[in-house]
């Protein structure tokens, strides 16, 4: 069980401008829901930039077997992103705004970990298109000793609960933390031949593995 400690800290204030633009990604197929990672908006109007591991386990959790590498395709089960706001509404503005958000369909390369999803345009009721806050990406690769900061959702948890009035009810919980740390050591071309056959770095920065922490950037 993850302990929070002075280097994972919790998100205190529901509905954070970064749960807007750092959002969990749902898989769900008839009736059973599975959290399975999180994804960050590269686009106001709608495109997620996640791990392909991400949608690799989703495909293997749900469909029992795993997607076509390097394929653009029309996903073979449903895909949701988790939006939240600190808006509100309702009569006395008691609900926060935000909800699952469809992802119509995935595309990502052979040579990296990174996949893209594309979210489903979102009309408000004063008839404006959602605009999603983004995060800045940055092409170079990191330094040793430059600062990282990551953010992430863990014991995430997700069940059907009923229906009501045709639409279905859910129960979702999750907890949000911040972790920092630094960049210790980098691997430019790729750390090895099987699993990690890309660029990548290693940090300071806490990152649990396993269910308890689903993902976190």
């Amino acid at each position: 069980m993850i302990q929070i400690t002075e280097n994972f800290q919790p998100l205190d204030e529901f509905g954070h401008f970064t749960q807007q633009a750092i959002m969990p990604i749902i898989a769900a197929k008839q009736g059973r829901y599975w959290p399975v990672g999180t994804g960050f908006m590269i686009s106001p109007d709608g495109l997620m930039m996640t791990a392909a591991h991400v949608i690799q386990e989703a495909y293997f959790r749900v469909m029992g077997k795993q997607p076509e590498d390097g394929k653009h395709h029309e996903i073979e089960m449903e895909l949701y992103a988790l939006y939240i706001t600190n808006e509100k509404h309702g009569p006395n503005n008691e609900h926060n705004v935000g909800g699952f958000i469809s992802i119509s369909n995935v595309s990502y390369p052979r040579e990296s970990d990174i996949a893209f999803c594309r979210l489903r345009g979102i009309v408000k009721g004063d008839g404006e298109r959602l605009k999603f806050p983004v995060v800045k990406l940055s092409p170079g690769i990191p330094q040793i000793g430059q600062k990282v900061l990551g953010f992430g959702y863990y014991k995430m948890k997700c069940d059907e609960v009923g229906q009501s009035e045709g639409k279905t009810k859910l129960e979702y919980g999750q907890n949000t933390a911040f972790t920092k740390g630094e960049i210790v050591e980098i691997h430019p071309q790729r750390r090895d031949t099987a699993l990690l056959n890309f660029p990548v770095f290693r940090t300071s920065a806490r990152f649990d593995g396993g269910d308890e922490w689903r993902s976190c950037f």
